[in-house]
Formats: structure tokens, C-alpha cells, sequence
């Protein structure tokens, strides 16, 4: 039988495995409070790590990890196709951005003699100017919404809003009926790091909301349903769901069959 270590300063930290480490990592950014999109985050990244060490052959323990492993990684991620080409720089950057939170939090709870990550940088981003909508093609995007189906009544107002206030995808699907003040044209979102903040917008805008909210907005599944954009069965809609409805926009757009 192996005999465990009595002292913390006698336990062989380098053998403990990446798997057991993320599991305390996780108890970790549960307990201090963290969101759960941010646990999530570190969560899938962490793991993804963990998954393509396993499925290279490679050692999981800690001992067997370091910045050069690490950078190994990050050329996986580079070189990888995806089905819109390779990884984006910010993607990249964001995954270097959670290895080291990690490897920082290792080094202060007293795993490693060193941060292992400390001297690494993250990869340089490409920063890609977005060019806004002209005009001609944000008709286009509405031209092919039917305002007067249920779902077509929501989809309006959820363009005519991210057009309006720019919202990012996290801040749409978590709006509450209650931040949406129709007659004052303005809406309270909550972003990142829980910061609030007062978003204005116009008249066409308020007219596809309030379309939506009167007519064809359906009652919440259960009580504890409070978001204003649902489902057609009344649930919250997902970033997924939201994403799925602009990639069948931009389809349509091309076909110019309604939705």
C-alpha cells in the first residue's frame, strides 16, 4: 500500500493529475463567486487542454507541463482548420489568457515552486475592422422577416435591437422583461463583470418591440422564466438559438425567402 504524505511539503505535487487540478480550479472559481459563464469558460478550456494531451499520447500529470507544452498547444490551435478556417487570433489568445489564470492559481495555492506560465506572453491579435450594415442591406435583413408570424415578430425585434443598441450575444438572451422601458426608449443591460448600463433606442425599434411584446410574445414555460426573448415554447432563448436565427437571416437574405 502506498503511504500518503503526512506534511503538504511532502506530497508529490508533480504527480497529481491535470484532471484532479481542474476539479479543485473549479471549486475554486465556484466558491469565490465567479459567474458561471466565466466558470464555464475556464471550465471548456482547461479541458479542451486536457483532451488533446490525452489524445496526443502525452502525460497529464503536472510534473510532465510546462510553458513548452503549453506553447505546443497553442500551435495546435493555430494550425487547426475549423469550418470557417483557422482559430482566430482573439480565440487563440483568450484559451493562453485562461492556461495562465490556471497556472497562476497552481503557483499561489503552492503546486508548482514557480509560475510556469509567468514569462509567457499571449499571442499577438489581429485586430479585423467591422464594417456596419449600409442601409440597402439592413432592409435586406428585414425584408426578409415576416413582422407578422410569432417568431417573425421576435426576430425583428431582435435584429431592430442589436442594431440599435449593439448588444453583445450574452447581454440579449439574459435581458429581463423588467430593464426593457418602452416608452422611454431605453434599456438597462448588464455586461460584463455585472457592470449595468443605460442603452437608448429609436422609434423603429420601439415599434418592433412593443409588436412583439403585445402580440405575439408568449407566456413564460414556469414562473421563474423572466427573460423578455423566448422560445415559441416559452423558454429562454440560448446564444445558440439566437445564433442559428442569423445564420438562416443571412441565408435568406440570399434566397430572399421569408422566414
Amino acid at each position: 500500500m502506498k503511504k500518503r504524505a503526512s506534511r503538504w511539503e511532502q506530497l508529490d505535487k508533480s504527480s497529481i493529475d491535470l484532471t484532479i487540478l481542474i476539479q479543485h480550479f473549479d471549486m475554486h472559481n465556484r466558491t469565490e463567486g465567479k459567474s458561471p459563464r466565466t466558470v464555464g469558460w475556464y471550465n471548456e478550456i482547461l479541458g479542451m487542454f486536457l483532451r488533446w494531451r490525452q489524445s496526443e499520447g502525452l502525460p497529464t500529470d503536472l510534473g510532465s507541463i510546462g510553458e513548452t507544452e503549453v506553447r505546443q498547444f497553442v500551435r495546435h490551435l493555430q494550425s487547426k482548420p475549423g469550418t470557417k478556417g483557422p482559430m482566430s487570433t482573439h480565440s487563440v489568445a483568450n484559451r493562453v489568457r485562461a492556461l495562465k489564470a490556471f497556472f497562476a492559481w497552481l503557483y499561489r495555492k503552492g503546486y508548482t515552486e514557480e509560475n510556469r506560465l509567468g514569462d509567457m506572453r499571449e499571442p499577438r491579435t489581429l485586430e479585423q475592422v467591422i464594417e456596419p450594415l449600409t442601409k440597402e442591406e439592413v432592409d435586406k435583413v428585414f425584408s426578409v422577416i415576416n413582422a407578422n408570424t410569432a417568431m417573425g415578430a421576435r426576430n425583428c425585434a431582435i435584429v431592430s435591437l442589436i442594431l440599435d443598441a449593439g448588444l453583445r450575444l450574452s447581454e440579449l438572451i439574459s435581458l429581463k422583461e423588467v430593464d426593457l422601458h418602452f416608452q422611454d426608449r431605453y434599456v438597462k443591460v448588464v455586461g460584463k463583470g455585472s457592470k449595468e448600463r443605460i442603452v437608448a433606442f429609436g422609434v423603429a425599434c420601439q415599434r418592433a418591440l412593443l409588436h412583439y411584446y403585445h402580440h405575439f410574445r408568449v407566456e413564460p414555460a414556469h414562473p421563474n422564466v423572466d427573460t423578455f426573448f423566448l422560445t415559441v415554447d416559452g423558454y429562454p432563448m440560448g446564444p445558440d438559438a439566437v445564433k442559428s436565427m442569423m445564420d438562416r437571416l443571412g441565408v435568406s437574405g440570399h434566397e430572399n425567402s421569408p422566414l
